[in-house]
């Protein structure tokens, strides 16, 4: 919940998932504090609230903010059929992923089938652990999403997080410098993963598919 001191819409919009403060915030309160009867204001106007009546902290809250990771650029690209393409992570913080956004660009109707694999180690194997298949019609190039997912990150883990696609030459987008880094809410991207194939692996290992190229992603936790 937020208050600014100017209007900030003046036609239809869709409301961030989650608001930043700038020079017009009056005040913006989160509601994740999961406990105590403080709500903090994230501005830089102190006005905090206090919980009244005996209002406590429910399920909703204690999983914490929603936080949207964007990972890579797009100056690299390429269009190719029959691919699996996306990144690795180390995970220092559990948390769930509630969607995953791939940056492509294709014209006409497309299946994205967005994947997570687990590991116990950076260079270990990595399994199969979830997919979810997304029909969609794609116009160009842009962020491409699973839709609402639920998936829990486990600290310590390593993650494969991705997308494959058929037939289709669909145009996937990378980071081409290779000396850049990405922390991210959850931990850190460690390399990008290629595969060329449609075809789900049970597992694949950590040194026979990587690349230096971090692709371009979104990924949304809380």
């Amino acid at each position: 919940m937020g208050d600014s001191s100017i209007a900030r819409y003046s036609a239809d919009f869709i409301p961030q998932k989650r608001f930043t403060t700038d020079f017009d915030t009056v005040g913006l309160w989160h509601f994740d504090e999961t406990e105590g009867t403080t709500a903090a204001d994230s501005s830089s106007n102190s006005l905090n609230g206090t919980l009244n009546g005996g209002v406590t902290w429910v399920a909703e809250c204690a999983k914490g903010p929603v936080i949207i990771d964007e990972i890579g650029v797009g100056d690299g690209n390429y269009a190719a059929t029959n691919r699996m393409r996306g990144n690795l992570y180390s995970v220092s913080l559990t948390r769930t992923v509630t969607e995953i956004e791939t940056y492509l660009s294709f014209t006409g109707d497309a299946t994205i089938y967005f994947d997570i694999f687990e590991a116990s180690t950076i260079n270990g194997t990595y399994y199969h652990k979830i997919s979810y298949t997304v029909p969609m019609t794609m116009t160009g190039p842009a962020f491409y999403s699973s839709g609402a997912i639920s998936f829990d990150l486990k600290e310590g883990k390593f993650y494969y997080i991705g997308a494959r696609w058929g037939e289709q030459s669909i145009t996937f987008y990378y980071d081409g410098n290779t000396g850049n880094s990405y922390p991210t809410s959850f931990g850190q991207w460690e390399k990008g993963l290629t595969i060329n194939t449609t075809t789900l692996p049970d597992n694949f290992t950590y040194t026979s598919n990587v690349v230096d190229y971090t692709y371009y992603q979104r990924i949304t936790t809380e």
